[in-house]
């Protein structure tokens, strides 16, 4: 699945990179479509999209609203009364994922740390494609004077490639409001070789008086093991268009050989993950809390490379066939990775263990809905030819989010410490 997803990127970012150097045809291509009633979208409105994987931003102490609130209570839930999550470097999920490995062996460090970020590296990789589409929209934005809020428009983007080439194909539509801003963004992309092309992936986002809601799916056929995935989000966005407060994700992923359902909840300095992944007849069940170091600039492209695993604490439940489960409890050092057994952060998470997200009776369905369906069909309205060489200029919407996520075995030769 990631070459799929990751190809997908590659035509947004062609798009970014042609219409730099076409921009007439871009213009005259949205000329010649019927304009909705909505009119004109700023570029500054445009930027103002949320990505799944944008940072958050805590409210203003003085706010007092029940959104503040929660959020507040979220992140004393993480921390507890007397200790602060301070790790100065943690673990970055941009570093290659043997770089993590060789780091975690050599300081024999905490499992469940390492586990965590590797299921990090993975939810971050996959759910963030539908902000690579957004990445390369905003790049659009910036090399023109404004963008028309129209009836949906098709591209085709024709990759040359060593191996051959390849097609992508969006079909993208934006609802505005009266004033010109954003109230909805919808795309559907498709890809292949040859005439035959066949949808990999679905996004729609609205914004409805600050309330924030994504839908994003993404799927492929290649390989030996097709997987599916969702990633549902829901926050509130302040005037600027950043997210505040609390997060919300929920995160599903099913193929042949791997299922997962994650439901993750960030504020502005800490993530909670709940949710299981079953492979074959092994189950994992995992409640994490874990300190974000988050080292963007704001006057850079946004990378979810640059984010870092400080200190936190995890359960994990294991569960092999009729065997009877393990249940682990460690807390860790983000600097040192080694355990670090404070009683006031592991009862924060050992105080929920019956909060742990159940496989059984938990239906994964994946199938996309009809209205989130494309046939692939049809004549573009626009066509654009281009080569890999075009993906090589950085920075880049593609490196931003190039999280290595081969980590399979990354944690494979740690031990949990005893069981409870």
């Amino acid at each position: 699945m990631a070459l799929s997803l990751r190809l997908i990127s590659l035509s947004f970012l062609t798009l970014s990179l042609s219409c730099d150097g076409n921009k007439d045809a871009d213009t005259d291509a949205a000329a010649t479509s019927t304009p909705s009633t909505a009119g004109t979208l700023q570029i500054s409105t445009v930027e103002k999209i949320v990505a799944v994987t944008d940072p958050v931003k805590a409210f203003a102490v003085t706010d007092t609203s029940t959104a503040a609130v929660e959020a507040r209570n979220f992140d004393k839930l993480q921390i507890g009364s007397g200790l602060q999550l301070t790790a100065s470097t943690g673990v970055s999920l941009g570093d290659k994922a043997s770089t993590i490995n060789a780091a975690f062996n050599t300081a024999s460090g905490s499992k469940a740390c390492c586990e965590t970020v590797n299921n990090a590296m993975k939810f971050f990789k996959e759910s963030s494609t539908p902000d690579m589409h957004l990445c390369i929209l905003r790049t659009m934005a910036s090399k023109a004077a404004t963008i028309k809020a129209v009836e949906p428009q098709t591209w085709d983007i024709k990759i040359t490639m060593p191996q051959g080439s390849m097609t992508y194909r969006m079909k993208f539509a934006f609802e505005a409001d009266e004033a010109g801003g954003v109230k909805s963004f919808e795309n559907f992309t498709c890809e292949g070789q040859g005439a035959k092309l066949t949808q990999s992936g679905y996004v729609k986002q609205t914004i409805t008086d600050g309330v924030l809601k994504v839908h994003a799916r993404a799927q492929s056929d290649k390989g030996s093991a097709p997987v599916v995935i969702r990633a549902d989000v829901d926050g509130q966005v302040d005037s600027k268009g950043k997210m505040v407060g609390l997060k919300l994700i929920d995160y599903a992923e099913s193929s042949d050989t791997r299922s997962v359902h994650s439901k993750v909840k960030q504020s502005a300095g800490h993530i909670e993950v709940l949710g299981y992944e079953k492979v074959g007849d092994r189950l994992t069940q995992y409640l994490s809390f874990t300190e974000i170091l988050d080292k963007n600039k704001e006057d850079e492209l946004y990378a979810i490379t640059k984010i870092a695993y400080g200190d936190g604490a995890a359960l994990i439940k294991q569960t092999e066939g009729n065997a009877s489960p393990s249940t682990y409890l460690e807390g860790w050092n983000g600097d040192t990775l080694a355990l670090n057994a404070s009683e006031i952060r592991l009862d924060k998470v050992k105080s929920r263990a019956t909060e742990l997200l159940a496989a059984t009776g938990d239906t994964l369905d994946l199938t996309f809905a009809k209205a989130e369906t494309y046939d692939c069909t049809g004549t573009a309205d626009l066509t654009i030819e281009a080569k890999m060489e075009d993906f090589m200029t950085e920075p880049s919407c593609m490196s931003a989010f190039d999280i290595d996520q081969d980590g399979s075995n990354l944690c494979s030769s740690l031990s949990y410490s005893p069981s409870l």
